[in-house]
């Protein structure tokens, strides 16, 4: 699923090149936390702020969900 990713974690690997992997972020643009917020009223969760994304259960779920999704074993 995400042969392009292992790609390039093999390849800084082999050259100890070290990663810092952004899972979300402040930018619309890209998601970021204001999507999963999003999907969180859509489940009918009362959040008043993107901020919510780290008090709120259930949007914090659909995170760990997609950090479960994006991980393996190396």
């Amino acid at each position: 699923m995400n042969r392009g990713l292992d790609f390039v974690i093999s390849e800084a690997g082999k050259y100890g090149i070290k990663l810092v992997l952004s899972l979300a972020n402040n930018y619309e643009n890209f998601g970021g936390k204001k999507q999963y917020v999003d999907w969180g009223r859509r489940q009918g969760q009362y959040l008043t702020s993107d901020d919510d994304f780290f008090r709120n259960s259930v949007v914090k779920g659909f995170y760990k969900n997609h950090i479960k999704d994006c991980s393996y074993e190396a």
